[in-house]
């Protein structure tokens, strides 16, 4: 294919129908360009409908003639149509086995095992990358059964690994060893299952570095940091990542010092489903580093990477969010494509442009996730504001009622508190009604709901406008965030007069409706870090990305969720958007 018609043809196929009827409003480009795309919808099962005849400029015989004869322009050599560029990848969102009653090192050995199965199987279902949880093999060993203490560190210098440098790989004589179990080492398992599988891996280990000569080390003589690691599929090392910002883990891992931080970007080598070879860039990230700008803003921002691959052990974090939110939501703002695996039950996933491609809420030992993944990812179009109506953001009294809404999870309780307009539901009456929740200056929230009697006692709707600093313990740095979230909750007033929103997870009963809502936050455009739109239905299920739309208007300094469409909010868990600061 020329490259000429090869990148007209991406750009066609990627955003089909509504790309050809842009094009034959705008009478851009010429006939052949406007058949060809025509064609590639159609190729992709887009329905094909004469009245573009017009936008060709021909006479109707010859706008049918030309219809007819598609069939016979994609046997030009020079036009061969193929499918959009792509290569599979894999999640593996594993949480230990460990047993406290084994040795360390036999321990090391049934998860290693176990790994290599998972890594395996993803390979021979055609996943030429797999991103695998944190703590996979050693979360184990820093049980808060001791507060994170002595045993933990010791433990885990036992568990940890000197790795070898980047560009190592294990010999054959290695991956013998290896399968004798007479050496039990990470890096030599996974370089083994690597080369086995052909398959790119990025896996999380507990790293161990000699550091006796510096006067920053630590005092049993080592650095012990929370590293991921990236295989070629030759089995050899391509990069280091050593995890910056640390969350309950500051008492047995390290924090990196400056000389021994480093951007976790490599490149793979992969084949696309049309079997062209593809160098691939990615960043790596490890749980808590998602909150800060550094380093996935630069390796986005200014490296223009655009696939992620993500590795958390990450706690509940609900009412407000969960981590397929979080993920969805940065990936539709970057407009990346992020590979998520994590070891908790608190959701990992596959996310592209904010589109859900596969996500699950469970750490699951036997089924990865695994989805195809465009190699290059087309920008958003930009949201035409004038469509979408102007939001009340304005209110003839102030708001001063307080509200905290929580979730403890792991001994840390997760709260969101700040000023908040809350409405009982059954006060609004029955049938179609409109609510409005207005924080001057901050929030606003407008739901069109159609009311069964009787179904929602004692539930409320709570718009909060939070800005909080969270300070889990064991965690360098702490982050903030401001923001707005409106969730349904059912509220207890304390004594001090404010409210304590204890979040319903099932929501709305499910004859009742959410017809439409839009929700508006006063954020600052020139934040460092974007601003995250997160929306969720109950049973943590998501919104698919064409279902609502996200867009910051210039006029009102508003960023801005609405969903016009019928039903598509029923069942609301959460709605958020939030900004660092």
């Amino acid at each position: 294919m020329l490259p000429f018609y090869q990148s007209f043809y991406k750009v066609c196929i990627l955003n089909g129908r509504l790309f050809c009827d842009s094009l034959l409003e705008i009478r851009l480009v010429n006939r052949l360009l406007t058949l060809y795309c025509l064609f590639v919808a159609a190729s992709h099962g887009l329905k094909i409908d004469k009245s573009y005849a017009a936008v060709v400029d021909q006479t109707p015989a010859q706008s049918d003639e030309s219809l007819n004869d598609l069939a016979s322009l994609a046997s030009n050599t020079e036009l061969s149509i193929s499918s959009p560029p792509s290569f599979r990848s894999a999640v593996i969102p594993y949480a230990s086995t460990a047993d406290y009653a084994l040795p360390i090192r036999e321990n090391l050995a049934w998860d290693l095992e176990n790994l290599e199965e998972l890594i395996t199987n993803s390979a021979k279902q055609g996943a030429q990358l797999a991103v695998l949880s944190e703590t996979a093999t050693w979360g184990w060993a820093v049980s808060p059964g001791d507060q994170w203490g002595a045993w933990s560190r010791t433990t885990l210098l036992e568990l940890a690994e000197e790795w070898p440098a980047k560009g190592w790989q294990a010999t054959e004589e290695d991956c013998n060893a290896w399968q004798a179990r007479s050496v039990i080492k990470a890096s030599i398992a996974y370089s083994c299952v690597a080369q086995a599988g052909k398959i790119n891996l990025v896996v999380n280990t507990a790293r161990k570095i000699n550091c006796s000569d510096s006067l920053e080390c630590p005092a049993d003589g080592f650095y012990i940091f929370n590293t991921n690691v990236a295989f070629a599929k030759d089995g050899s090392i391509l990069a280091f990542y050593h995890k910056r910002h640390l969350y309950g883990e500051a008492t047995v891992i390290d924090q990196p010092p400056v000389a021994f931080q480093n951007d976790g970007r490599f490149t793979i080598n992969i084949l696309d489903n049309n079997g062209l070879s593809h160098d691939i860039p990615i960043a790596m990230v490890i749980c808590y580093d998602l909150y800060f700008s550094e380093p996935i803003m630069a390796s986005v921002q200014e490296e223009g990477i655009r696939h992620i691959a993500f590795s958390a052990a990450w706690t509940p974090s609900p009412p407000m969010y969960n981590v397929p939110m979080l993920l969805q939501g940065l990936s539709r703002e970057l407009e990346v494509a992020v590979i998520g695996a994590n070891s908790f039950d608190n959701g990992s996933g596959i996310f592209v442009n904010g589109i859900a491609i596969d996500y699950g809420f469970e750490a699951s030992n036997d089924r990865p996730l695994l989805a195809d993944i465009p190699i290059s990812l087309v920008d958003k179009e930009p949201i035409d504001t004038n469509a979408v109506p102007k939001l009340l953001t304005t209110a003839t009294s102030t708001v001063d009622q307080k509200c905290t809404t929580w979730y403890e999870a792991s001994g840390y309780t997760d709260t969101f508190s700040g000023l908040c307009a809350i409405k009982n539901i059954d006060d609004l009456g029955i049938g179609s009604v409109s609510l409005n929740l207005i924080i001057p200056d901050r929030c606003a929230v407008k739901v069109s709901l159609g009311l069964e009697a009787g179904e929602n006692e004692e539930l409320s709707l709570a718009l909060i406008a939070f800005q909080n600093t969270w300070q889990p313990p064991f965690t360098t740095p702490s982050w903030s965030a401001r923001g707005c979230g409106l969730i349904f909750c059912r509220k207890k007033t304390l004594a001090d007069g404010s409210i304590d929103c204890l979040p319903d997870w099932s929501g709305i009963s499910r004859n009742s409706t959410i017809h439409s809502l839009q929700m508006s936050f006063k954020g600052d455009p020139a934040d460092v870090y974007p601003t995250i739109p997160m929306v969720s239905t109950s049973r943590g299920l998501l919104l698919k990305a064409n279902e609502y739309e996200f867009f910051y208007r210039k006029e009102t300094g508003h960023y801005e969720i609405y969903g016009g469409k019928e039903n598509q909010f029923s069942q609301l868990h959460s709605l958020v958007i939030y900004q660092r600061f």
